[in-house]
């Protein structure tokens, strides 16, 4: 599969970067930080937890065992009849 090794060095380097502008506290003093650093910042742990859930399949991308899910779902609409 050589999509995953022209892909890789693209993730490794987004992650470095990401890791060197935490350090750096994204380029903001603590001082100055506001409102717009901190939605901005939301954003970017937002799609972050979607990039690690689906990693690693978690959250919205967590692997059920969807029949005993349905089974489950169903015992609790038979209980309020």
């Amino acid at each position: 599969m050589t999509y995953s090794y022209a892909t890789r060095p693209e993730i490794d380097s987004a992650l470095g970067r990401l890791a060197t502008l935490s350090a750096d506290h994204f380029n903001v003093s603590p001082e100055d930080v506001d409102w717009g650093h901190a939605g901005t910042l939301a954003d970017y742990a937002e799609g972050l937890k979607r990039i690690t859930d689906q990693a690693f399949s978690e959250g919205e991308f967590a692997r059920s065992s969807l029949p005993q899910d349905l089974t489950a779902l169903q015992r609790q609409a038979d209980a309020q009849e």
